[in-house]
């Protein structure tokens, strides 16, 4: 591993850290000068180059701002490995991931770090975003998320992928430090997943309502490519949630339990979505890992909402829809 030099003595406000293995050019040139056209400055941009071969070093070693520091892997580690690297050269009060082919929002750090600076009890922070392609730069529909409460975000996890979108994330550094939390490389393409649930025992997950962030969505993408590998890890941690409330699962039980909470069931599986439901409540009641009457809540507009979609699309968006209002004027009355 080796790295580009700078000088800096004074430690930044922010560390950004950006992975990119074999990005195309014009996706990381887009990408870096979204982070350099900042509206708030004090920041270092840390670029791990894991070990490209496609020509973008040529472009990375072009760059000329005192604030980024290029690590260089001399193999290729991973994500994962190469997200520790950043993270330990990381010197900022906070972290900032960013992807190499997404693009930020001019005032996406300003209001992250004012958010995070009059919230101490919050650890992580996401924002909401975009999808875009080449073709459709300005036209994707905006992705929505939101916590409606710790409870909630926790019992998601058991099921899904919780959010917030990765590249999104502001993390306070010095819980990372104090705890010494860093991605797994054994749940290598939902290491996100994983460190947000160790993170999430030390303070709150939060995200911003704003979109601060387009996610180039293309072919050449990590995601697109390990989508089945990215599957059987997301089923790894699940598993391991699974077992701390029921103690045991089988494999045919876990694959399940994956399809129910994160793709789609068939008609002919309801009854059995109903028993498997009920006995995570039941185990819930007894173990009392999360609060019971949000478990319930939970679990039974998962059920309803699965049973819909199985036996009618068009039930299930009415019932979406429905839901969405109540969240919204939930969040009027707050």
């Amino acid at each position: 591993m080796q790295t580009t030099p700078h000088s800096p003595s004074i430690a930044p406000a922010i560390s950004v850290v950006m992975p990119t293995y074999n990005t195309p050019v014009p996706y990381l040139r887009e990408a870096i000068e979204s982070i350099l056209n900042q509206t708030f400055r004090d920041f270092e941009f840390i670029v791990i180059d894991d070990g490209s071969t496609n020509g973008s070093d040529k472009y990375l070693k072009s760059l000329e701002d005192e604030r980024i520091i290029i690590i260089w892997n001399q193999a290729n580690l991973g994500v994962a490995k190469s997200l520790n690297i950043g993270l330990n050269a990381a010197r900022g009060k906070y972290i900032a991931r960013m992807d190499a082919d997404d693009v930020s929002m001019p005032t996406r750090f300003e209001k992250q770090y004012s958010f995070m600076e009059t919230h101490s009890d919050v650890v992580l922070l996401g924002t909401n975003y975009k999808n875009f392609t080449d073709s459709s730069a300005s036209s994707s529909k905006p992705i929505v998320t939101k916590i409606n409460s710790q409870t909630s975000w926790k019992i998601k996890s058991l099921f899904r992928y919780p959010g917030p979108v990765h590249p999104t994330i502001f993390i306070r550094r010095e819980t990372l430090e104090a705890r010494q939390l860093r991605y797994s490389p054994f749940f290598e393409h939902n290491q996100d997943y994983k460190l947000y649930l160790d993170i999430s025992q030390f303070g709150k997950i939060a995200i911003l309502s704003e979109i601060l962030n387009k996610r180039r969505i293309h072919q050449q993408q990590i995601t697109y490519q390990k989508r089945n590998t990215a599957r059987e890890f997301a089923k790894k941690i699940q598993k391991e949630l699974l077992v701390e409330l029921l103690g045991s699962i089988s494999d045919d039980e876990l694959e399940f339990h994956y399809r129910f909470g994160s793709e789609e069931i068939k008609k002919g599986e309801i009854y059995r979505s109903f028993k498997w439901i009920l006995k995570l409540v039941k185990h819930n009641l007894l173990k009392k890992k999360y609060n019971q009457k949000d478990f319930i809540f939970f679990t039974s507009k998962l059920f309803l909402s699965r049973f819909l979609i199985a036996y009618s699309e068009k039930s299930y968006n009415s019932f979406y829809a429905l839901v969405h209002r109540k969240d919204k004027a939930l969040e009027k009355k707050q």
